[in-house]
Formats: structure tokens, C-alpha cells, sequence
């Protein structure tokens, strides 16, 4: 797979954002006392804001990883270690009825999930559920954030003034970051504390979309418990230490933010599958010269696989057409009509390329495509419409493999994935 040229100074960025938290919290309580005096109580003082930065942020990157189970488990904590007559004044999800209502939407989703009729239903549910639930539980868990994240952010807003207007290192109160942060603070640790909890959560949603589309039970299950390992690991490492806690979140974060692109468009890959499957969009949609809208495969040279964007058919050639970062444009144009394939799928239909030994698969259709393939066929130039073989076990998970993580895998023509 591709990766974009901005992608590693996206994640240094963010990683060495992370790590300077700690650092910041030190430069902006440095006492105006000599530096080699330095009471007991500063340095507790220092070491106390460090704990509650590594909790805050301990508890932004486990919800987000996991946001109805994460904001139920906290709102249950919450209101059991309250007092019996402060419970009344607690937040809405800290109250029985949100996070009761959370623990038993989870269990039936645990248990739908073991059904295997209804599996795939209850998998479109969790996917929607993640979205939803992230919407509600990122902004809570933020603003829970926010305050300690306000001096690093004071540092850094009071730095910019101070570079953009060298006058302002003359007026005392333009440092003073404690007191009564201006707009300006609390923007840039809203703004931190979002994107955090989004470049988490974009990474740990890719569990529920590959859990959508995999062939085989055995491979949803693993990635299912790849992911509650996780956060298990995040809770022990608080256990053990604050600063330990905080490490194990700069790793996350690390990771999240290097695979973010391909998070983001496996997102809007599970999106859209999902939605036209819940919308029956299949039964209504016209395919047309202008609806050709699909997704980039493994086979599609110079594009990143799950890129949207749309075919364009043109005298001679078929293009690719799709947008970098939703401004720059690019398209790619296929191989020539003779050696493409349109191949049906039981979810959604293919574009094959049959060059060379091999048949690699160039773009993918959307599911409301399923049942118009040799319609599909015709708009595109009169290609050949064909069905596609069955395969299952080692062949299908070798298959599927090589369909999310690019061509390495693989080694066989093109064929459907059977559950």
C-alpha cells in the first residue's frame, strides 16, 4: 500500500506533541527561585499535575479505542464511588439509565454476534455504533482533558504571540498563562484534545469495518481480541505508573497517527458499504456515466487501496479519477478495455485486469452495484461480465488478506470471499 509523502511528518508531529506534554507541565511552574532550589512541594506539586495529564489522557485514548463500552465503564465507576446523596447531581453519563442502557446494548451485540445467521446484521450494528457512540464520548472524555492541557496549550499560544509580536515578551500579564486562559488557550487545548481522541478512534474503528468484510469467524475474533488487549495493556500500564500510563499513550498515539490514512479511508470504505446495505440502495440505484462511484483495489497501481472516487469513461480509455486530502486532483487511467473484467460479487461487483499471468483486482463497487453488473458492464464499454468462483478456508483468508493490505499476498486470480 502507498503511503502519502506527508504521512511521517504528520506522525512525528504529533508524537513529539505528545511526549512534550510532560515537559511543558515542568517549563510552565518553573518557580522564579533560583534553579538549583527546589522545594518538596514543587516538585509534588509538578509530579501530582503529571499523574492527572497521564490519567486524563489514559482515559481519552481507552474511550476513544473503545467508546460505549470505555463511557459505561466510567459512568459505573463514577456513580458507585459517589456518595449516596451526590448521585442525583451526577452528569447524564454517570447516571443509571446511560450506562445500564450501554451495558446491555453491548451484551446484545455480544450476543447477536454468536448467532450465525444474524452475524453480519449485528456487525453492520456495532459499526454504526462505534460512529455514534464516538460522537457522543469523544467531546466528553476531551473536555475532561482540557484542563490539563491548558498550560502546555498557555506555552504554546503565549510562545506564537510572542514570535509574531516581539513586543509582547515585555508585558508581564501576556505570560501569565494560569490565570483566567483566554480564548485563544482553551481553542488550541480543544483542538489537541479532539484530534487526539479522533486519530485514536479512526485507528480502533478499522477493527469493526475488517470485522465487517472478513471471511472467516476466526479472523474477526482475533482482531476483536487484539483490540481488548489494548486496552487492557493502557489500564495496567496506569496500574503500574502515571509515567508509564503516559508512555504507553504516546505509543498508541504513535501508531494511530502513522496509519491514519489508511484508517481514514477504510472508514469511509465501511461507510459506505455499510450504509448502502442498511439503505437497500441496491434496489433504486440507475448506473449511469455519472455514478460510477467505487473504490481503488490492491491491482491499481499509484493509488492507495479504499481510495474513493469515481470511473470516468472516455473514448478510448477508462479513467480513475479521485482526490488527494479532498483538494488535489489526480486520476489514473486503467489498462485497455480488452484486458478488463467486470466479475460479480455476492456483496458488490469488480473491475478485473487479466494482463500478464496474473488477474489482479482494479476497483471495487460499492453493494449497490450488486445486482446491475451487466448494466455495469455496458457503461463501461461493453466489457465482459463474468461470475466469480468460490473459494473458501486458507485460499479465502489469503484472499481477503491481500484485498486490505495490498498486493504482497497476493497469488491467486480473483475470486469472491465467502463468509
Amino acid at each position: 500500500m502507498r503511503r502519502e509523502k506527508w504521512g511521517r511528518g504528520q506522525v512525528l508531529g504529533i508524537f513529539l506533541s505528545v511526549i512534550a506534554l510532560g515537559a511543558t507541565l515542568a517549563e510552565a511552574e518553573a518557580p522564579p527561585s533560583p534553579p538549583i532550589v527546589v522545594s518538596l512541594s514543587q516538585t509534588q506539586s509538578s509530579m501530582t499535575d503529571g499523574a492527572v495529564l497521564a490519567r486524563d489522557l489514559s482515559k481519552l485514548v481507552g474511550v476513544s479505542l473503545t467508546p460505549l463500552l470505555g463511557m459505561s465503564v466510567l459512568g459505573l465507576a463514577s456513580w458507585w464511588s459517589a456518595p449516596q446523596e451526590a448521585r442525583g447531581g451526577l452528569p447524564f453519563h454517570q447516571q443509571p439509565w446511560f450506562w445500564g442502557a450501554g451495558l446491555g446494548l453491548i451484551l446484545i451485540l455480544w450476543c447477536g454476534h454468536r448467532v450465525p445467521v444474524i452475524r453480519k446484521g449485528f456487525k453492520i450494528m456495532k459499526l454504526w455504533e462505534s460512529k455514534l457512540s464516538a460522537v457522543q464520548a469523544i467531546p466528553i472524555v476531551s473536555g475532561q482533558l482540557v484542563p490539563a492541557l491548558l498550560k502546555p496549550a498557555g506555552v504554546v499560544v503565549t510562545s506564537a504571540h510572542a514570535w509574531v509580536v516581539p513586543s509582547a515578551w515585555a508585558a508581564p500579564a501576556a505570560t501569565d498563562t494560569t490565570s483566567s486562559p483566554n480564548v485563544a488557550i482553551f481553542a488550541v487545548a480543544w483542538i489537541l484534545a479532539l484530534t487526539l481522541g479522533f486519530v485514536v478512534w479512526v485507528a480502533g474503528h478499522t477493527v469493526n469495518v475488517l470485522a465487517l468484510v472478513s471471511p472467516l469467524a476466526i479472523i474477526d475474533s482475533m482482531l476483536k481480541h487484539a483490540k481488548a488487549a489494548l486496552v487492557v495493556a493502557l489500564i495496567v500500564a496506569n496500574m503500574l505508573s502515571p509515567w508509564v500510563g503516559l508512555l504507553a499513550c504516546a505509543a498508541y498515539l504513535f501508531v494511530a497517527a502513522w496509519v491514519s490514512g489508511w484508517s481514514v479511508r477504510l472508514a469511509i470504505f465501511g461507510w459506505v458499504f455499510s450504509s448502502d446495505l442498511i439503505l437497500l440502495r441496491s434496489r433504486r440505484h440507475q448506473v449511469s456515466a455519472d455514478s460510477l462511484f467505487a473504490f481503488s483495489a490492491a491491482g491499481l497501481s499509484g493509488v492507495p487501496v479504499r481510495t474513493w472516487g469515481r470511473l470516468v469513461v472516455a473514448a478510448h480509455a477508462i479513467r480513475f479519477e479521485y482526490r488527494v486530502r479532498l483538494v488535489q486532483y489526480r486520476s489514473v487511467e486503467l489498462p485497455s478495455s480488452t484486458c478488463l473484467v467486470v466479475e460479480k460479487g455476492l456483496v458488490s461487483p469488480v473491475v478485473l485486469s487479466t494482463v500478464g499471468p496474473r488477474t489482479e483486482t482494479l476497483i471495487r463497487f460499492p453493494p449497490r452495484f450488486r445486482p446491475h453488473s451487466a448494466e455495469l458492464g455496458k457503461v463501461l464499454g461493453g466489457l465482459q461480465v463474468r461470475d466469480a468462483p468460490i473459494i473458501r478456508g486458507f485460499a479465502a483468508a489469503r484472499r481477503w488478506i491481500a484485498d486490505q493490505f495490498g498486493r504482497a499476498f497476493a497469488r491467486k486470480p480473483s475470486a469472491t470471499v465467502v463468509s
